[in-house]
């Protein structure tokens, strides 16, 4: 068992963190 189970909230976060990541290298 390595599964790691994380909320949405956190999920939401590093989503929004990797989208800003995203635009600046896109740019």
């Amino acid at each position: 068992n390595g599964q790691i189970i994380i909320p949405e909230v956190y999920k939401d976060m590093e989503v929004e963190e990797k989208e800003e990541e995203d635009e600046e290298d896109d740019e």
